[in-house]
């Protein structure tokens, strides 16, 4: 096999890692890898010495609840931002040493700890990475990977909503142009539930840069923040009532909160989805939507799918299951990493992510809140997000 292209004196002697030794073992351990570093094998992998690491959900949850099946001892982490060490002979991808990066760990898919990001050095994948512009910091590039790749998986996998790819800007267009010139077709219509969670308001970013009207729900404090990311109108997730939670949406539920988003759809605009990205009632409250939109008759049809068959869709991040599919309406989960096996991850983050961070067409989102320097910080910072106090903002540990 080749050797990858480092300077010898770039590559570290050891490396760290925050270890979860055992199910539902708590507090994760710190200690050096058993290899000092994985170089890539592969012309597409990167290593990263990850300089910031960001908390998700699911870490914590792998963790307290062992719902996954994983081999222990194992390492955990979706979120990583640092400088690339390491590139393959082979590598076409453009990617050098030095360069300073956000990327997605795959880990979570190959189940192997140097594809994972609670450590002092990663192996990742050259289509989960995109560069950073000069004026943005480790902290904040970090909260986006794995927000961007959820996002990504829902609204272009033709399996999901298979809407459009975003464009980028050209020289003195603004955001409002590029809507302008949408508006010149047919507007389309999106919903997100859970605009300002770090997979909502990733997908408004995609969804405006595409040339969709977003519609969000939100928590009032965070309506301004979520208009900023580029949604047209926010809503209140407060005021759906928690006995919809129990019914079947679109057929017993009838709430206020969706009969006002749905009269902010622009007269003569269609409905192309509605996605979900925080699961418990925001699924509930996208269901709703689609099944009464589709009653309305402004839902358009799928890409791809029959004229009029299979016309409404909710991409939600966590379904439940146990509640029935509501009437007019396809439940299906995203799963982040789905996008490494299409163009999709290329198209995203290579080809859109990158230059929309150098000319500020995507910001940072959420706002990252540093919990601590140093991989022993990282259980605190899960903790931090366990309790349910964090909104608005991604918990984020320096290295």
């Amino acid at each position: 096999m080749a050797s990858s292209t480092a300077s010898p004196a770039t590559l570290p002697s050891t490396n760290k890692a925050a270890y979860i030794t055992a199910a539902k073992a708590h507090p994760l351990q710190v200690s050096n890898t058993p290899n000092p570093v994985t170089l890539p094998s592969q012309p597409n992998e990167l290593l990263i010495r990850n300089h910031a690491v960001a908390m998700n959900p699911i870490d914590w949850k792998m963790q307290a609840w062992a719902h996954i099946p994983i081999a222990y001892p194992a390492i955990l982490g979706n979120d990583i931002a640092g400088t690339v060490v390491a590139v393959h002979p082979d590598a076409t991808h453009g990617f050098r040493p030095g360069d300073r990066v956000l990327a997605c760990p795959h880990g979570f898919d190959t189940k192997k700890d140097e594809h994972k990001g609670f450590q002092e050095h990663t192996v990742v994948l050259a289509e989960l990475t995109a560069r950073l512009p000069s004026s943005m910091s480790f902290e904040e590039a970090v909260v986006l990977p794995m927000g961007i790749a959820t996002a990504a998986s829902g609204f272009f996998n033709p399996e999901l909503l298979g809407l459009r790819f975003p464009t980028l800007l050209s020289a003195g267009q603004s955001s409002t142009d590029g809507k302008k010139e949408e508006k010149q077709k047919q507007e389309e219509v999106l919903l997100v539930s859970g605009g300002a969670s770090a997979v909502g308001g990733n997908t408004i970013q995609l969804a405006a840069a595409a040339g969709y009207t977003v519609l969000a729900t939100a928590s009032p404090k965070n309506f301004d923040a979520v208009k900023k990311l580029g949604a047209t109108a926010v809503f209140d997730y407060n005021r759906y009532p928690a006995a919809a939670a129990n019914e079947t949406p679109g057929e017993e539920s009838n709430s206020e909160l969706v009969t006002d988003i749905l009269a902010a759809v622009p007269a003569g605009a269609v409905v192309v989805g509605a996605f979900d990205a925080v699961g418990k009632s925001g699924w509930h409250i996208a269901a709703e939507f689609m099944a009464r939109a589709v009653e309305a008759g402004i839902v358009a049809d799928r890409p791809g799918a029959e004229a009029g068959a299979g016309k409404v869709f909710v991409a939600t991040a966590s379904p439940d299951w146990s509640t029935p599919t509501p009437r007019n309406a396809e439940l299906k989960a995203m799963y982040s990493l789905s996008i490494i096996r299409s163009d999709i991850a290329r198209k995203v983050f290579n080809e859109f992510l990158e230059p929309a961070l150098a000319q500020g067409q995507i910001k940072a989102w959420p706002e990252p809140l540093v919990f601590g320097h140093g991989l022993e910080k990282v259980q605190g910072a899960l903790d931090l997000l366990k309790d349910g106090e964090v909104s608005g903002q991604k918990v984020v540990v320096t290295l």
